[in-house]
């Protein structure tokens, strides 16, 4: 994360595409958003997770829907900083997977709160399947935003300020930890899939 933040403040961003300091902000922003703050919202609900294993199931749940509420929160801002300063906006694969985040993030957000009240809503849906929609949308999601720092670190200007290998180091490094970070969430997806099959979906 450090990494490209250091970009961000040391780089003299010369480009028509949009504004220097918003390029900056956008970086500032949504790197702490995405890559802290949700995969820590992620980690929350694992238990072998260092700092929310202790806590409650509760606060755990509290936890990850506060942490996720402010990096999407993050996110949002960072997006409209970069959005407002440029005229033609997706153009790039970058830019598209950002559209991305930001479009499944709600979808995220509602399912959570479907699971938060999954217990009163089972005939309408039953509890696991509710579980299920929101672990993968919350995985796609997850992996939309660190696909995006991968092509982040993919352009020009950065591959300029680092180096072929470096930069192709971040990358395979922001994908492996982003294969970590998902293990967690793909056994729950695992679990779910064959309770539901066994029909245990109360």
């Amino acid at each position: 994360m450090g990494v490209p933040m250091l970009y961000a403040v040391l780089q003299n961003f010369q480009t028509d595409a949009a504004d220097s300091e918003a390029i900056m902000h956008h970086i500032l922003i949504c790197i702490p958003a995405y890559q802290v703050l949700a995969a820590q919202a992620l980690l929350s609900l694992c238990p072998f997770n260092t700092w929310s294993s202790p806590l409650k199931k509760s606060n755990k749940i509290r936890a990850h829907w506060v942490l996720h509420l402010c990096a999407y929160t993050m996110g949002v801002i960072g997006s409209v900083i970069i959005l407002s300063s440029k005229k033609k906006h997706f153009e790039t694969t970058h830019g598209r997977l950002g559209l991305c985040c930001l479009t499944i993030t709600p979808l995220t957000m509602l399912t959570g709160l479907l699971c938060l009240y999954a217990y009163p809503l089972r005939r309408f849906c039953p509890v696991k399947i509710n579980k299920l929609i929101h672990v993968v949308i919350g995985m796609a999601c997850f992996a939309c935003s660190s696909a995006a720092v991968c092509f982040g670190f993919d352009k020009e200007a950065f591959r300029d300020w680092m180096n072929e290998r470096v930069t192709n180091g971040f990358i395979a490094f922001t994908g492996i930890v982003t294969s970590i970070l998902l293990f967690n969430p793909l056994i729950t997806v695992f679990r779910l899939i064959y309770k539901i099959l066994n029909r245990d979906c109360q």
